[in-house]
Parts: C-alpha cells; sequence; structure tokens
C-alpha cells in the first residue's frame, strides 16, 4: 500500500521584487502533536513550500504537486536546489523562469525539473500540469479534468492525503471534492486534509511568528454524513447511518438490528430498537468526541426523518412506514406494508362485535359453503378466545384481510396487487396493473383512504368508516 500526497503549486500574485520572485513565503508550521494532553506544536522553521515539509513528515512515499502553465515550478526548483545543483542547471533553471513568466510550462519541463528533483527527498516527487478551471467556456469540463488528475492510477489500497495550503483558491474546493469522489467512488483511505493557515499566522510564547498547521478532515466527514442521510431518505435503511457512529458500536448496533427487522415488516421490534437508539444517546452525554457536534447535529435530521417510530399505535406505525416507502418507489414494502396497516387498524380500533359483523357481510357476499368464508368462520371462532391478541393472532389477521376482500373492492385490488408484486402472480394470465401510474393509484387509494396526508399524525379522529 503506497501513501500519496497530493498537493498544489502556486503562482505569483501582482508585481514582485525582485527578492520575492526567487522564493516562496517562507512560514514557520506549527504542526500539532496528537497526543492527550496535548503538547505545545512542533515548529518546522524556515519552510518554503508545505507540502514537502508534510511529506517528509507524514513520510510518504509519492508527493504528487500539481500546478499550472505559471504557477511557480522554478521557484519550488531553486528553493530545494544546493549551490551545485543551481551551477550545473542554470540554463535550465533560466528556461524553467521564462517559461512561468510567459504561463508555457509545459510537461517535458515538469519531467526535467522531477528529474533534478529526484533522489534528495526520501519520496518520489510527480509534477503534473492542470488548467486553471475558471475560463467560462471550458470551465466545467478543466475543473472535471483537475478531479482526474488528482485520482490519475491511485489505486484502492492506496492511502492519500490532501494538502490545500498553495495554489489557486478554487483548487482547495476540487481537492475536497475529489477527495470525497475517492473515497466514495474509489474506496480509498484518505488519510487526512491539512492547510497551513499563513494567513493566521503570529507569535508564541519564544517570540517567533508560527503559521498554525489545521486539519481539515472534518470537511469530508460532513460530506460522508451527507450522504449518509441521503442514501437514507432514497431508501429508508438505517444502516447507511450506522456505519457513520465509527465510535459508538453499541448505538450503531441499534440501528443496524432496527434497519434489519424494519426490511422484514417487523415495525414492533425496529420501533424498540430506534428507541433504545435514541435514549442511549440522550443519558451518554459524557463521552465528548472530536466528531460530536457534527454527528449530533446529523442525527437530529435523522430523528426528524424517522418520526413514524413517535405514534402511539401499530396501524399508526404501519402507516406511515408505508407512506414513506411509496413515496420513495419502493412499492413492493409499500403495498405490504399498507395492506398491514389496514388490518392492524381495524384489529386496534373496532371492537369484537364490529369485526364479526364485518366478518358476517364478508360471509355473506363469498356464500357460506365457499373456502374463504370457512376461512372467516375460523377467525369469528378465534375471536371468543379472549386469551388471543386480536392485532397478532395469524388466524384473525387472516380473516380481516379476506372480510375485507370480499366487501371493499379497493383492498381486494391491492391484496391482488400484494400477491403479484411478491410472487410475480397474474391473474388469467393478465397484469394486475397496466403501468406505473396504474399501481401507483391501487396503493394511494386505499392510502389516502385509511391514513389521509394531511393527517400527519395518523390520528384516529375523522378515520373513514370501513
Amino acid at each position: 500500500m503506497a501513501k500519496i500526497l497530493v498537493s498544489f503549486l502556486g503562482k505569483p500574485i501582482g508585481k514582485l521584487n525582485e527578492k520575492e520572485k526567487d522564493r516562496y513565503s517562507r512560514a514557520n508550521y506549527g504542526f500539532p502533536e496528537e497526543n492527550d494532553p496535548p503538547k505545545p506544536p512542533v515548529i518546522e522553521k524556515d519552510t518554503p513550500y508545505f507540502g514537502i515539509k508534510l511529506a517528509e513528515r507524514k513520510e510518504v512515499n509519492t508527493l504528487r504537486i500539481l500546478g499550472t502553465k505559471g504557477s511557480m515550478w522554478d521557484v519550488l526548483l531553486k528553493d530545494h536546489c544546493n549551490e551545485t545543483d543551481t551551477t550545473n542547471h542554470s540554463d535550465f533553471l533560466e528556461t524553467l523562469a521564462k517559461a512561468v513568466d510567459n504561463n508555457a510550462v509545459d510537461q517535458s519541463l515538469l519531467d526535467q525539473t522531477t528529474y533534478i528533483l529526484k533522489n534528495k527527498f526520501s519520496f518520489k516527487f510527480e509534477l503534473r500540469l492542470i488548467e486553471y478551471g475558471l475560463d467560462e467556456e471550458n470551465a466545467k469540463e478543466n475543473q472535471i479534468n483537475i478531479i482526474e488528475k488528482i485520482a490519475e492510477n491511485l489505486n484502492k489500497k492506496d492511502s492519500i492525503l490532501l494538502d490545500v495550503t498553495h495554489g489557486l483558491r478554487h483548487l482547495a474546493m476540487l481537492g475536497l471534492l475529489a477527495s470525497f469522489y475517492l473515497s466514495t467512488v474509489k474506496g480509498l483511505t484518505i488519510e487526512g486534509i491539512w492547510y497551513g493557515a499563513y494567513d493566521r499566522r503570529e507569535k508564541n510564547a519564544e517570540d517567533i511568528v508560527v503559521t498554525p498547521v489545521v486539519r481539515l478532515d472534518g470537511l469530508l466527514e460532513f460530506l460522508d454524513w451527507t450522504k449518509a442521510l441521503s442514501n437514507f431518505n432514497k431508501d429508508g435503511d438505517y444502516s447507511v447511518v450506522a456505519k457513520r457512529l465509527v465510535d459508538n458500536k453499541g448505538r450503531a448496533d441499534y440501528l443496524k438490528q432496527a434497519a434489519f427487522y424494519e426490511r422484514i415488516a417487523h415495525p414492533v421490534q425496529a420501533r424498540d430498537l430506534l428507541e433504545h437508539f435514541f435514549i442511549s444517546g440522550e443519558t451518554n452525554t459524557t463521552q465528548s468526541k472530536p466528531n460530536q457536534p457534527l454527528e449530533d447535529m446529523f442525527l437530529r435530521v435523522f430523528k426528524k426523518s424517522s418520526d413514524w417510530r413517535e405514534h402511539d399505535k401499530r396501524h399508526q406505525w404501519e402507516g406511515k412506514l408505508a407512506r414513506h416507502y411509496f413515496e420513495r418507489g419502493d412499492y413492493l414494502r409499500a403495498v405490504l406494508f399498507t395492506q398491514e396497516a389496514i388490518v392492524t387498524k381495524i384489529s386496534e380500533t373496532k371492537s369484537k362485535m364490529e369485526i364479526s359483523k364485518l366478518m358476517d357481510e364478508a360471509i355473506k357476499e363469498h356464500g357460506e359453503n365457499s373456502n374463504i368464508s370457512k376461512s372467516i368462520e375460523k377467525a369469528i371462532n378465534y375471536l371468543q378466545n379472549n386469551r388471543l391478541d386480536i392485532t397478532t393472532h395469524h388466524g384473525i389477521r387472516e380473516g380481516i384481510s379476506k372480510s375485507l376482500q370480499g366487501i371493499h373492492e379497493e383492498f381486494k385490488r391491492l391484496s391482488k396487487l400484494r400477491n403479484h408484486v411478491a410472487h410475480g402472480f397474474r391473474e388469467n394470465g393478465k397484469e394486475m396493473f397496466k403501468d406505473r401510474e396504474d399501481l401507483e393509484n391501487i396503493i394511494q387509494v386505499n392510502l389516502d383512504k385509511h391514513f389521509p396526508p394531511e393527517t400527519s399524525s395518523f390520528t384516529e379522529p375523522g378515520m373513514p368508516s370501513l
């Protein structure tokens, strides 16, 4: 596995005097020590180019420097050449300086620069040209090209570091996007993002002007959380959020298990685990972590997006989950939860007498000697047993479902659709629906009748009659 640092090279801004023209602005970079308790930063004095010092400290295998045709390639080379090198390569240095002045540096000049820098450090150099990425006509194309240059020839096992200290301002943004692309699409490890904050330099207790070195990994963490919540909003899978909780395995396990139970249509178990997840977060406030504020911010959004669990009744949980899945285009789960929610609603909100009456009407509709009626009659007998839970008993639920199919056409279509999407069932060789719009209509008619969208809490008042 290779460790590769990607860095940028800037260009002169404005008119420089002769002294400034021959050197990069030097700084005393203060590298924070990763210790507990924290120690004063280690100061790397009189450093001309931050990327090279960072490469030395992090013991990288390769330093990839990206710059434009007018970046200070000549200054980079002069700052890291001894007197012998300067004498031996004086003609080339002059040629390179003229090319920089004329915004005309090409890859052959960079290859020669790489050759001169060879063996001066423990790592190898890769010097590459990029476009400015600012001209309006080809801006998008050039910006994508810059990201591709950053990602070029990187392997999945490589560890990537990014330095955004030098270079044009917008390159730092592209570097951040490239890091996100590398970790998300290519699966590379991003070890960190560094920035030498020259504009925040100040004197320390020893009267040394120190430029602080800042880690910007939090920006990448922010994008990772954004991606996780986006994926959750797309398909409702809690496990993508659980993966972000790297510092709290116990809480992450609650979410993973909740995701499992919801995916197999067990909302009671899923809800219990979600409650444990949120309660454990409220009680475990003593463990402060570096990414705690970011985690808390996104979990507040996640809590609001999983609000189905806040209702009191099971049919309300199932109804809201049905609508969530319907809005996400997950029609299989939308059909399953809609059908189950309607049956649960009857069992939770109607008395035994009302349910028996519903079943009697269905028997008359089906005919007393039909197989469906016999199944419903069994359910009526189950109702008389006070030890059975009406809401969860399979025989009673089946009786309610068959009764509704006999007397409510829209529920009958929903039940047939459920069989169709679950088993690929065709009735008399015909599809159960004409197109997506027809399928959506079957689900929405049932949802709107029993769980109106305007009733955000899915409460009982105003419930349509069955």
